[in-house]
C-alpha cells in the first residue's frame, strides 16, 4: 500500500459569493486558492492541512466549518480578532444558459495596509512550526517569511503565485520550488525571477487555450487544450489542475520533476488539465464537489473503494 503524504496548503482563505447576470445569490462558498486545494486534496482522500489567518467573525467561523465539512486538517489555521475574513463577489455573465465572461470584486487583504502582516502567521509556536514541517508536499499561494524555517530539503514544493507581496522571498521560493505555475499574465509579470538553469517544471497556463511547460533546461512544449467541455463556471479551474498534478506526483511518487521525461510531463499534465476542465462544468469553484453529480467524472473516479487519478 503507498504511503499517505501530508500536504500543507499555505495561503488565503475567502468567503465567494456569485452574482449572476446582476442577481446576487444568497449561498456562501468557501473560495482562496490555497482553500481550495486543501479541499480538493480532501476530497482525493490525501491528507491536506490549511495554513492561514481568518477573522473570528462569521465568515471565519464559516470557513472553518466548511473546511471540517470537507475533511481539512485546520491546526494551522489561525484566527485573529484585528482581522476581518475577506469575501469576493463572483460576477458571471451567460447569455441563453451559456457562460460567456466572469470577473472577481474582492474585499482582499491586499487592499488593506499592512495586508503582509496577515499572510505572515506570527502567532506560530515551535510547535506550530513542527507540525507543518511534517508534510512531505507544501503547496505555496503567498510568500509568507515564516516559509524560510519551515521548508527544508526534503520537502516537494508547489509554487502557486497569485500576488508578490515580497520579492526577495518570491526569487528565493523560485529557485526553492519542484514546480512553478503561472497563468499567462503572471508569467508576463514575475517569470524574470526564473532562471534558465530552473531545477523546476515551470508551467504557463493559457486557460481553454491549453499550457506550455520547460521541465530543467528542456525547451518550452505545448499541451493542447481538453476539448468539448460546457463551460459553466471556470473559478477555481486552476486549483483543480494543481491538486490534480500534486495528486498523481505523490501517488507515483515521483518527487524529482527536472527528471521527468518530457513524455511524463505531458502525460501529467494532460490529466491534469482534463481535471480543471471537468471542474468548469459546475458553478464555484468547488462545485464539483458541493454538486450532484461530482462523482461523474471519468477522469476522476474518486470515491469509496476507487482509487482515483
Amino acid at each position: 500500500m503507498a504511503p499517505r503524504f501530508q500536504i500543507t496548503c499555505l495561503g488565503f482563505a475567502t468567503v465567494d459569493i456569485i452574482v449572476e447576470n446582476g442577481v446576487r445569490g444568497d449561498q456562501k462558498y468557501l473560495g482562496g486558492s490555497a482553500a481550495n486545494v486543501a479541499a480538493i486534496l480532501s476530497f482525493y482522500g490525501m491528507e491536506s492541512k490549511f495554513s492561514g489567518t481568518v477573522g473570528n467573525d462569521s465568515l471565519g467561523h464559516f470557513i472553518v466549518d466548511q473546511f471540517d465539512s470537507f475533511g481539512v486538517d485546520t491546526n494551522l489555521l489561525v484566527k485573529l480578532e484585528d482581522y476581518r475574513t475577506p469575501f469576493c463577489f463572483e460576477n458571471i455573465i451567460s447569455k441563453d444558459g451559456k457562460y460567456v465572461t466572469h470577473s472577481f470584486a474582492t474585499s482582499s487583504p491586499d487592499k488593506i495596509e499592512n495586508s503582509s502582516r496577515y499572510c505572515c502567521i506570527l502567532e506560530y509556536s515551535r510547535e506550530h512550526l513542527a507540525f507543518a514541517r511534517d508534510s512531505r508536499v507544501i503547496y505555496v499561494n503567498r510568500q509568507d517569511p515564516i516559509l524560510r524555517e519551515i521548508i527544508g530539503s526534503d520537502h516537494f514544493v508547489f509554487y502557486d503565485p497569485e500576488y508578490i507581496d515580497d520579492y526577495s522571498l518570491h526569487s528565493w521560493l523560485c529557485a526553492r520550488a519542484d514546480v512553478l505555475k503561472y497563468s499567462h499574465q503572471q508569467f508576463i509579470d514575475f517569470s524574470h525571477d526564473v532562471g534558465e538553469e530552473a531545477r523546476s517544471l515551470v508551467i504557463e497556463t493559457f486557460g481553454h487555450q491549453g499550457l506550455s511547460f520547460r521541465n530543467g533546461k528542456s525547451a518550452w512544449h505545448y499541451v493542447s487544450p481538453c476539448q468539448n467541455i460546457d463551460q459553466v463556471d471556470p473559478t477555481g479551474a486552476g486549483d483543480w489542475f494543481s491538486a490534480a498534478l500534486i495528486r498523481q506526483i505523490t501517488t507515483a511518487q515521483t518527487f524529482q520533476p527536472h527528471d521527468w521525461s518530457i513524455d511524463q510531463c505531458v502525460s501529467y499534465l494532460k490529466r491534469a488539465g482534463q481535471c480543471a476542465a471537468e471542474s468548469t462544468r459546475y458553478k464555484t469553484a468547488l462545485g464539483k464537489i458541493l454538486y450532484d453529480g461530482c462523482d461523474e467524472c471519468a477522469v476522476l473516479e474518486v470515491g469509496e473503494g476507487k482509487s482515483g487519478l
